[in-house]
């Protein structure tokens, strides 16, 4: 049995501008995230194994609407919007059925994608929040080429050329809203924000 599961983190810090009526807003703000996808492939007889693990480091920047009913009081919310992701470095970690220490080699930068554009869908109650991202493209070079041939007899492969595209993310997170709501539920960090 394989799941296909890369545990990944990300830590935000967002904008919020609500509108008046308090019913909806626009949220932008930066992002620092990492995050992978793992492969597994066997031999035909399946006496050979191999589990093939990329992750990625990102910054982004995410643009959403959100829309609730008194979205201040209630902190209960749909979220959706975009996100663009600057990829500035990618780990590959290899691990074999015949070997007990798993290979980690870094991607050179021409191998992946330096930007990535993807959408999401979420919900968020109180401090909770659970998100959907969709990227339609993979982030690693469909036209990254390497020769593996010799000098004089070239042979030109394109090893990532074949990687899927549309990739599902879910992601989880908790938000400490930086406002009055927070005192408000909270006599403790009331009385710690007064000592300020």
């Amino acid at each position: 049995f394989f799941m296909d599961y890369v545990p990944g983190f990300h830590v935000d810090l967002n904008l919020h501008f609500d509108f008046n009526n308090d019913k909806g807003g626009v949220v932008t703000g930066l992002e620092f995230t990492n995050f992978g996808t793992s492969s597994k492939y066997i031999t035909k007889k399946g006496n050979y194994s191999l589990i093939q693990t990329q992750r990625i480091w990102a910054v982004g920047i995410p643009v959403f609407i959100k829309l609730g009913r008194e979205i201040f009081d209630n902190q209960v919310y749909f979220l959706a919007g975009a996100k663009f992701n600057f990829n500035f470095a990618l780990l590959e970690t290899e691990k074999t059925s015949w070997a007990s220490i798993p290979r980690h080699s870094w991607y050179f930068d021409d191998e992946f994608d330096k930007g990535t554009i993807l959408v999401f869908v979420g919900f968020n109650i109180l401090v909770f929040n659970i998100q959907l991202d969709f990227y339609p493209m993979t982030f690693l070079n469909k036209n990254y080429a390497l020769n593996l041939g010799e000098e004089g007899n070239p042979y030109i492969t394109k090893p990532y050329s074949a990687h899927p595209d549309r990739l599902f993310l879910l992601k989880t997170s908790i938000n400490v809203p930086l406002s009055k709501w927070t005192t408000s539920k909270s006599y403790f960090l009331s009385r710690l924000l007064r000592k300020f």
